[in-house]
């Protein structure tokens, strides 16, 4: 495709606008919206159509259309994870639907960036089939992305590998050590707060935007228990429907993936989440907060951070899309890592979670049911339970062109 046929994200973004009457109905400009589409529609369809398939993908407010549009035109799709989507059609929905985040006053760990996290930890593995458990030091930090990926390990004459075997029960594993104290920030860094995208084709033949927050540390306590545990991983996810218009907004929180229905919130075309302080699972309002104020986070592409009184904390980090596990885009293939985020504890709910892609949040045995019950015993460990369908990152994916077989299962399953 030529220069002159790119379109940047916020052209992308008018594109949308220009065709989203709705949208110029809640700014207030009903009236002079629909004059000026009716001045600006020939012009559209004889220019702006012609530019770029993606303009026409979004002009006619169908995914199902754009490789038919694109192979009209004389041009290819620039879909560098292989999703079927045009990359560009992605991040501008991403910013168009990017969430509001509420964290509470009393928070203790906020978001950061994977860089960041990977800068000030260890990449280890971990042996509790033998007592006591044994952990080894693989990679020396600071850590690069790159570092994360192709290790293998024995563990009891099994090959594990850090970049495609899941441990069920966090038993074998790759891990990476907890950010010592020292070394987390003594101030809020908005500029760190980066939110993670991944979108695909869903089944209804829209687009499935998921937003997901990395966490360093997790303080969270249940039935007054601290059960925190180092690294974090939580968002939300918003479904759009053949006409890339959302149709449903799931939560990532204690019990599984949420659909809240009716109960969220929206500011204009942005969701409303409110990130529980110290275990961070996401919310449509405050009732799960001990806070009464809040810092509010805009993760869309040059958002700010505010905090409740008013006074803007800074530039927020913005929104990253990392593309598809098979097929990583912006350099981000720590999507790739199987292991765990955080040292393992002496308990399940105490050791490191996973990642975006291998993440067990109502998680599936092959029979359909859940992987891991809430705070109770791990069905996951089962020889009964089969693979493990991973549905936090593949919730209603679609089959075509991507492969649920290899997006949607880890490669290996270890103890």
């Amino acid at each position: 495709m030529h220069a002159t046929q790119d379109l940047n994200v916020q052209q992308i973004k008018d594109l949308i606008d220009a065709y989203d009457v709705r949208a110029m109905f809640q700014r207030g400009r009903r009236a002079m919206g629909l004059a000026i589409f009716a001045l600006l529609l020939p012009f559209l369809l004889t220019t702006t159509f012609r530019r770029s398939n993606l303009a026409a993908a979004v002009g006619d407010r169908s995914i199902a259309t754009q490789e038919r549009r694109a192979a009209d035109l004389g041009q290819t799709l620039e879909d560098n994870d292989s999703d079927g989507i045009d990359d560009r059609l992605e991040d501008g929905l991403a910013e168009r639907f990017a969430p509001i985040v509420y964290h509470g006053e009393l928070e203790t760990s906020f978001p950061v960036s994977v860089d960041w996290w990977l800068e000030r930890t260890h990449l280890g593995t971990i042996d509790t089939t033998s007592w006591p458990g044994r952990t080894r030091r693989v990679v020396a930090g600071p850590l690069r992305q790159e570092q994360l990926l192709n290790h293998i390990s024995p563990f009891d004459g099994v090959m594990v590998s850090s970049s495609g075997t899941r441990s069920r029960g966090k038993h074998v594993s790759f891990f990476l050590e907890d950010v010592p104290k020292s070394a987390r920030p003594q101030s809020i860094r908005p500029e760190d707060w980066v939110t993670y995208v991944h979108s695909y084709p869903n089944e209804s033949g829209g687009i499935t935007l998921q937003y997901w927050r990395a966490y360093a540390w997790d303080d969270a306590r249940f039935a007054g228990l601290d059960v925190g545990h180092g690294g974090d991983w939580e968002g939300i996810a918003v479904q759009l429907d053949s006409s890339l218009k959302p149709v449903k907004t799931t939560y990532l929180d204690h019990t599984g993936i949420v659909d809240w229905g009716g109960s969220v919130r929206w500011e204009g075309t942005h969701p409303l989440v409110w990130s529980e302080e110290g275990g961070h699972s996401s919310y449509p309002d405050n009732r799960h907060m001990r806070s009464a104020k809040f810092i509010r986070q805009d993760t869309w592409t040059g958002g700010v951070v505010t905090r409740w009184d008013g006074t803007v904390l800074g530039m927020s980090g913005g929104l990253l899309n990392v593309g598809e596990k098979s097929r990583p885009r912006n350099g981000q293939t720590f999507v790739q890592y199987s292991g765990l985020w955080g040292s393992p504890g002496s308990l399940f709910l105490t050791s490191g979670y996973w990642g975006p892609a291998f993440n067990e949040t109502d998680a599936q045995c092959a029979d359909g049911g859940p992987a891991y019950k809430p705070y109770l015993s791990r069905r996951a460990d089962s020889s009964r339970c089969g693979r493990i369908y991973l549905k936090a990152w593949c919730d209603g994916m679609k089959d075509h062109p991507l492969n649920r077989a290899q997006e949607c299962y880890a490669t290996d399953d270890a103890r």
